[in-house]
Parts: C-alpha cells; structure tokens; sequence
C-alpha cells in the first residue's frame, strides 16, 4: 500500500517522531522537503515584514509577488513530502513482491518506472530550492533590511535541501545508471548543484559582510 503521510496537517512532532521511527517512510526525501519548506517559509517573514512597511514603497507590487510565489513553493514542498513517500512505498512494495510475478520482464518494466519515479521526486524538490534560492537573492536586494539574517538563514536552509535531495536522486538511479531517464536526471542534479550552492553561499557571505 501506498503510505499516505499528509504532511500539511500533521502536527511537527508527529512526522519528526515517525521520521525517527522504523518506518520507511517518511526517510530523507521527505526531511529534505520539509527543510526546503522552512527555507522558504523565511523568506514569506521578509516578505510580510517589507509589506506596507515605509521606505519600501517602490517595492510593494513586486513584494506582492514574491510573497505569492512562496505560498505556492511551499504548498508545493509539503506537497512532495507525501508523493515522495508514496512512491518510495510502491518501489519498496514491488522489491518485496518479486515472487508473485509470473513474468520477469513485467517486474523488471514495473520496477524501472518505480524507480524513475522515486527518483523525480527529489529532483522536483531540488527544484524547488532553486527557485527559493533566487527568491532569497530578490528578497536581499529588496527586502526589509532587519531582516537579513532570515535571507542568511533560508538561503542557508534551501542549499541543504538541495543537497540532500541530491542524494536522494542518487540513491535510486544508481541502480540503473545506464538509463535514459536516470542519465539525464543525474545530470540535471549535477547542474542544479554546481549552480545554486555556489549562488546560496554567495548570498549568505554577502549577509556576513554587511555585519563585518
């Protein structure tokens, strides 16, 4: 059975206590989603505080927008928390029941697109931490300067996410590294690394700086 976590209405010590727990599920893709979540939650504080707050008015139009693409990206986070653990369940489900299929190629067919799709989740996440990453960035130039060490802070949050999500691509294509798919996943994660977590520590050094 797919298992359902429901993550948006689950209270935080719940999921911290099933992620601690012997079941599979929630496992890293879903602690990386719910990093992500909070990384971008900060950037919704910057924004609500720049909001109708003087000296910022030349900002507000687009502080409106920043703020909608938050609530969608972390809608979107606690979103994959739950998908990430329903098709971690269904890859697990198909290793477990390998006897009760009559055709090998079935099972090999069934486990491939379980494991691209256990992999997708992930890379959707990592994602999703690029684009909080560059909201963080906007949120530096424009947003309420009381607020610079919550740009540090979720700037700093969404690159070990992405990290982590990372791995968790890894960990389902290496077992089938000669696919298509799971090639051109792998090298989007590469890309997605290579950019943003110089961008990220770009970012929380430039917060540094303006303290030193």
């Amino acid at each position: 059975m797919n298992r359902n976590i429901n993550a948006k209405n689950m209270e935080i010590d719940t999921f911290l206590s099933e992620l601690s727990s012997k079941s599979e599920t929630p496992g890293g893709g879903g602690a990386a989603a719910l990093v992500g979540s909070i990384g971008i939650c900060l950037a919704g504080m910057i924004g609500s505080l720049t909001k109708n707050k003087k000296g910022y008015e030349a900002y507000q139009d687009e502080n409106e927008i920043l703020l909608t693409r938050v609530k969608i990206l972390n809608d979107d986070f606690l979103k994959l928390i739950d998908e990430d653990a329903k098709a971690f369940s269904k890859l697990m489900k198909i290793y477990k029941t390998k006897s009760k299929y009559e055709n090998e190629n079935d099972y090999k067919k069934e486990l491939l697109e379980a494991t691209i799709n256990s992999a997708s989740k992930p890379l959707q996440i990592m994602k999703l931490c690029k684009d909080g990453i560059e909201i963080q960035e906007r949120f530096f130039e424009i947003g309420n300067k009381n607020l610079l060490s919550d740009v540090a802070s979720g700037v700093i949050l969404l690159k070990a996410s992405m990290e982590a999500a990372a791995i968790n691509v890894y960990v389902n294509t290496k077992s089938i590294k000669e696919n298509e798919q799971a090639i051109k996943m792998n090298d989007e994660v590469k890309s997605l690394l290579e950019i943003y977590k110089k961008r990220a520590d770009n970012l929380y050094n430039e917060v540094i700086k303006c303290w030193n």
